[in-house]
């Protein structure tokens, strides 16, 4: 918020004559002044949300929007991403809604707009999941992303890698360079659990080897 405080500088122009002249305002003078007006601005102080106040914020936002399950676990970064000057929260928020896993969910608050909306991926492999943000700088997020895939509520597999991301409207957009250490890391998520359900055969042949003796 600006205050715009204006001051007028101006000088009054006398002629003085008998009692019979008249006062008169030449048309120009060497020693005419000319009123001006400045404006001084003062620029009012940057506030931003503290954390505590951003995870109240998120929290209110969730119950208003009414997301299914429960909050297990809410992670935020702070950072002045808009590059307003004021902090810009990252959040990450862990929701149960029954089953064998939880599935994070990303929002963001902008505080140009002093809302929160929620992301969703953008561009990268089958396996992409979700981003760890350890870092949030002017219009950059720096942090990995995580690979993860799973066939039983007992057998997944993950892999992180190194990546940075900016938002762009309602979308976590990977920087393209760093495409082929996500497709890196899914290849071994999906070798490994290739690797897990061979292991599982293998030991239900076996079993049913010795049942047939």
């Amino acid at each position: 918020m600006k205050k715009i405080i204006y001051i007028a500088f101006s000088a009054l122009l006398f002629s003085c004559g008998g009692s019979n002249e008249k006062a008169e305002t030449p048309e120009s003078t060497a020693d005419s002044t000319v009123v001006k007006d400045t404006a001084v601005i003062e620029e009012a102080p940057v506030k931003s949300l503290t954390e505590a106040e951003a995870k109240k914020a998120i929290k209110a936002f969730l119950k208003k929007n009414r997301y299914a399950g429960s909050v297990e676990e809410i992670k935020l970064i702070g950072g002045n991403y808009t590059k307003d000057g004021a902090l810009d929260y990252f959040y990450t928020v862990f929701l149960y809604e029954g089953g064998d896993y939880m599935y994070p969910t990303h929002f963001f608050y902008d505080s140009d707009l002093e809302t929160i909306r929620e992301l969703s991926l953008g561009k990268g492999p089958d396996t992409f999941q979700h981003v760890i943000v350890k870092k949030m700088t002017e219009g950059k997020l720096i942090g990995s992303a995580v690979m993860w895939s799973a066939f039983s509520g007992e057998h997944s597999s993950s892999r992180e890698a190194k990546a940075e991301f900016t938002i762009v409207g309602n979308k976590i957009n990977v920087e393209p360079s760093y495409f082929p250490a996500l497709y890196s890391a899914e290849k071994k998520v999906l070798r490994e659990l290739d690797d897990m359900q061979l292991e599982m055969q293998q030991a239900a042949d076996a079993y049913n080897s010795e049942e047939g003796m």
